[in-house]
């Protein structure tokens, strides 16, 4: 093996960043447990205000409960031959993109801007030895 360089980017998704709050001391989480009764409120607030997606609001009413998945529900409707199910998943990343903008914000609100010191350990990784001796260097890095 050569003694260059590895070079290695991160893709560092919810259960990381929500590590990183958690390690801040935030009472606020970004996993889909948390954020899911908001997700249920809007989801039903949406099908009962918009009179298009009436003949879907027994299938939502039947799957949107505390145990929804939202991206299995975005990608059910999104697959769908029908414009409604299809514009029904967009609206569903709307109000995604809405719950999960909001917690950030109040996580903002609750430790400050710092933004840095919430991914200072994150970004410090790529000065760890890997197993073979070899030093990684740090190419890319990328969060929700």
């Amino acid at each position: 093996m050569s003694n260059s360089p590895q070079k290695i980017s991160y893709l560092i998704g919810a259960g990381a960043t929500h590590a990183c709050i958690q390690a801040m001391g935030s009472v606020h989480g970004v996993l889909m447990s948390h954020l899911r009764d908001e997700l249920v409120e809007e989801v039903k607030k949406l099908v009962k205000r918009d009179p298009d997606f009436a003949p879907v609001l027994n299938i939502v009413n039947e799957i949107i409960d505390s145990s929804m998945d939202i991206e299995q529900l975005i990608t059910f409707f999104d697959e769908s031959p029908a414009s409604t199910h299809r514009r029904l998943a967009e609206e569903l990343r709307r109000i995604f993109e809405l719950v999960l903008r909001t917690r950030l914000q109040k996580i903002e609100d609750e430790l400050g801007e710092d933004r840095s010191s919430l991914y200072y350990v994150l970004l410090d990784l790529y000065n760890v030895e890997g197993v073979n001796g070899v030093r990684a260097v740090l190419m890319g890095q990328v969060t929700i």
